[in-house]
């Protein structure tokens, strides 16, 4: 068994067009001019593209110094050593390291690598719907938690009897927004329901929406926006009472409602994100 030299031309053609050195260079050369941040948008797209051409330089130098470790490994073997285990964890970190690397060239898009709001809503069928949303939202928040993304609970109305009638999650964590915007959707559970006495099989549907997240500083800085707020009355024994904000975005009239939170100020950042 051999691991053949070309295999780094491959991942070069995967990771990044061809000579992303040469590259890498012009654009630290635009970046030294004197006038590199006239135009300021330019200057932001200049360096997430000198971002992503050191991530690729750096992978395939991480690939090119694993790939010498498994011909080495596989020399001792021809010699008679028993490396097996070690090959085997070496070949399983190559193949992870791979795989990690062609995910991030699908998501390549201009806002994969923003942060993203997910809503979550039960379809028709009452209980079972609203249970099925349920269990994609505590699917969500585990898959969040083994990646290492953080994640704000903006918005949960939990169900008559059972799950959620709607629920809205802040997640933060580089490619976010790419990753989940691939679930986006109606997804549908089929099983026998442990809501239905005659244990009847039940089709369930659940959607969910996501968006992504716009920085605060950005949005306030391109369009005038104007706040209206609406107090409604406390519940009784309830002293404080909520605060929806609708940001209005002028010349396009658009309208954001936030109303999780108790205080104005906290309603406006969420609202202004989205």
């Amino acid at each position: 068994m051999t691991i053949s030299p070309n295999a780094l031309t491959i991942f070069g053609a995967i990771f990044e067009a061809a000579k992303p050195e040469q590259e890498l260079t012009r654009l630290e050369a635009r970046t030294a001019a004197p006038d590199f941040w006239k135009d300021q948008a330019d200057a932001q797209k200049v360096l997430q593209r000198r971002r992503r051409l050191e991530q690729d330089l750096d992978l395939i130098g991480s690939l090119r110094k694993k790939r010498d470790d498994l011909s080495v490994l596989l020399e001792w073997a021809d010699a008679g050593e028993a490396v097996d285990a070690e090959f085997g964890d070496a070949l399983e970190a190559f193949d992870q390291e791979v795989q990690a690397g062609e995910i991030k060239k699908m998501l390549g898009g201009e806002h994969d690598r923003k942060n993203a709001f997910i809503t979550i809503h039960p379809g028709a069928g009452g209980t079972e719907s609203q249970d099925w949303a349920e269990m994609l939202l505590r699917m969500y928040l585990r898959w969040t938690e083994r990646r290492g993304f953080k994640r704000e609970m903006i918005d949960y109305q939990p169900g008559d009897e059972a799950g959620l009638k709607s629920a809205t999650v802040f997640v933060t964590g580089e490619y976010a927004y790419g990753l989940l915007s691939a679930d986006a959707g109606v997804h549908r559970l089929v099983r026998i329901s442990p809501f239905d006495q005659a244990a009847r099989r039940h089709t369930s549907f659940a959607s969910l929406y996501v968006w992504k997240c716009r920085k605060t500083s950005t949005w306030k800085s391109r369009r005038k926006t104007s706040a209206s707020t609406r107090i409604d009355q406390a519940a009784p024994g309830d002293s404080t009472s909520t605060s929806p904000i609708r940001p209005s975005v002028s010349p396009t009239f658009q309208q954001a409602l936030s109303c999780p939170a108790r205080t104005n100020g906290r309603n406006t950042v969420i609202a202004t994100r989205r």
